[in-house]
C-alpha cells in the first residue's frame, strides 16, 4: 500500500493479494535460487533467512482482509485513503428514487423500466457519498433485503413500483356468491436495497445517506432470513457492526472456536468504519415467527409471534417447515441475545424462538414463497400445488383484493398494517 500511494495508484483487494501472491512466489523463487548457490558451495551453512520453506506471509485472501482491516483500524482512515478500491456489492431499486453519480450528470431513475435488475451501487465509501439522491414525497418504506434472489423477486413482483396494491387479482367472469370486499388502499412504492449477505461499508454508507434523504417519515425495514446469521446482518446495519463484533462477522465458512475467533476479530474491526453509517431507524419486517407460523416467544407491534395471522383480517398460513439450529447457530444465538436484551428485545424475542427446544429451528426468506402460496390457493396440499401458487403469485404481482400475490403481497400488507418488530 505504500508503495500504491506513493505511486498515486489504487487497486482492490483482490489485486492487492494477488501482487502480494507474486511478491511472495518472487521471493520464493531467490530464496531457492540463493539456497541452492550455497549448498553448492563447501562447507556452506544454510542461512535461515535464505531458507527455501519460508512461511508465506499471506497464505490467503483472508489474511490481506485482515492485515487491511488492522490498517484501518490503526490509521482511523477509510480504506480509499489507502490506495484501496472496493467492487461494488449492494444494488438499489424504485421508482421513488432518483440518484445523480458524482453530483453531476443527469438524474438517473431506479425503477424497474430503468433498472430491471437493480441500479449497481459503488464499491467505495467516497463514492457513495459522492451520490446525489432525490427521493420522491410518499415513498412507503425503504426496504433492506439480506439475499439477491429475494431482491430480484419483489422487483419481479413490483414492490419497487409505482402502486402496490389495488385491485386484486382472479378471473373478471368468474361468478361471485356475494360483491367482493373492497381492494386495499393502493401502496406507494419500496425502495429496495441489498447488499447480498454481510453488509459491506459502501452499502451501509449509501443506506445512511439515502434514509437522511428520505426523512423521518420514512420507516426503514429489514428482511432477512429467519436464524441468527439473519438477525447479525440486522445488527450489524442497525448498530455498525458494534453490537456483532464476537458473533457473526466471519460469515458461514469458518467451522469451530477459530473460526469464530477469526469472524468476531473481522467484525470489530469492520465495526470501526461502518459506525458511522448505524441506521439505528432499522426495524425487523421479517422474516419473523409470526410470518412463519411458529409457535414461541417473540413479539411484534401489534401481536406476539406465532400467532399467524396479521393484524387486521390478514391471511392465515400453515406452519413453515424449519431446520433445526447447528451448533454453531446456537453459540452465535446465544451471544446476539445477550448483546441485543437492551438494545433491541423484540429481535432477542425472536432468537429465543429459535432457541425453543419444542418449536425451534431456523428458516430462509424463501419459505415464506410456500406459505404465501398455500393462503392464497385454497390449502393445496403437495409442493406442486405451492409452486404452482407461487407461480401465480409471481405473475399477478402485489395485488391485495384477490388470489395469492406471493411473498411480495405479504411484504405489502405487513408494511401497510406496519407490523414488523421493534
Amino acid at each position: 500500500m505504500h508503495e500504491q500511494l506513493r505511486a498515486g495508484r489504487t487497486s482492490t483487494q483482490r489485486d492487492l493479494y494477488y501482487h502480494l501472491v507474486a511478491q511472495q512466489q518472487q521471493q520464493r523463487q531467490q530464496q531457492q535460487g540463493a539456497a541452492a548457490a550455497a549448498a553448492a558451495r563447501p562447507l556452506a551453512t544454510p542461512s535461515a533467512h535464505h531458507h527455501p520453506h519460508s512461511a508465506a506471509l499471506f497464505r490467503s485472501a483472508a489474511d490481506v482482509s485482515a492485515a487491511l482491516q488492522d490498517a484501518v483500524a490503526l490509521l482511523r482512515v477509510p480504506r480509499s485513503s489507502l490506495g484501496v478500491a472496493c467492487c461494488g456489492k449492494g444494488a438499489v431499486a424504485g421508482a421513488a428514487l432518483s440518484v445523480r453519480e458524482a453530483g453531476a450528470g443527469p438524474w438517473l431513475p431506479c425503477g424497474p423500466s430503468a433498472a430491471p435488475s437493480g441500479r449497481a451501487l459503488p464499491g467505495g465509501t467516497a463514492a457513495a457519498a459522492a451520490w446525489a439522491l432525490r427521493v420522491a414525497p410518499g415513498t412507503a418504506a425503504i426496504l433492506v433485503v439480506e439475499k439477491d434472489a429475494v431482491f430480484q423477486r419483489l422487483l419481479q413482483d413490483g414492490l419497487a413500483g409505482a402502486v402496490v396494491g389495488g385491485a386484486g387479482g382472479g378471473r373478471a367472469d368468474a361468478p361471485l356468491p356475494q360483491p367482493p370486499p373492497p381492494p386495499p388502499p393502493p401502496l406507494p412504492p419500496v425502495i429496495l436495497v441489498t447488499a447480498r449477505g454481510f453488509p459491506d461499508v459502501a452499502t451501509r454508507c449509501f443506506l445512511r445517506r439515502l434514509v437522511d434523504a428520505a426523512g423521518p417519515g420514512v420507516p426503514v425495514l429489514g428482511l432477512v432470513d429467519w436464524n441468527p446469521a439473519g438477525v447479525a446482518i440486522l445488527a450489524a446495519y442497525r448498530f455498525g457492526g458494534a453490537a456483532v463484533a464476537g458473533g457473526a462477522g466471519g460469515g458461514e465458512r469458518d467451522d469451530g472456536a477459530a473460526g469464530a475467533r477469526r469472524g468476531g476479530a473481522s467484525a470489530s474491526r469492520t465495526a470501526l468504519e461502518a459506525a458511522p453509517y448505524a441506521l439505528p431507524e432499522l426495524r425487523w419486517l421479517g422474516a419473523t415467527a409470526e410470518m412463519l407460523g411458529v409457535g414461541g416467544e417473540g413479539s411484534a407491534e401489534g401481536g406476539s409471534a406465532g400467532s399467524g395471522g396479521w393484524q387486521q383480517g390478514g391471511p392465515r398460513r400453515r406452519a413453515a417447515p424449519l431446520t433445526p439450529l447447528t451448533a454453531r447457530d446456537r453459540a452465535m444465538a446465544a451471544n446476539l441475545r445477550a448483546r441485543l436484551a437492551r438494545a433491541a428485545p423484540a429481535w432477542a424475542a425472536e432468537l429465543r424462538a429459535m432457541e425453543c427446544p419444542v418449536t425451534g429451528g431456523k428458516a430462509d426468506i424463501e419459505a415464506l414463497y410456500r406459505g404465501a402460496g398455500d393462503a392464497g390457493g385454497g390449502g393445496g396440499g403437495g409442493g406442486g400445488a405451492a409452486a404452482e401458487a407461487d407461480e401465480e403469485g409471481a405473475a399477478g404481482g402485489c395485488g391485495g383484493g384477490g388470489g395469492g400475490g406471493g411473498l411480495a403481497a405479504d411484504v405489502a400488507e405487513r408494511i401497510r398494517w406496519r407490523r414488523w418488530c421493534g
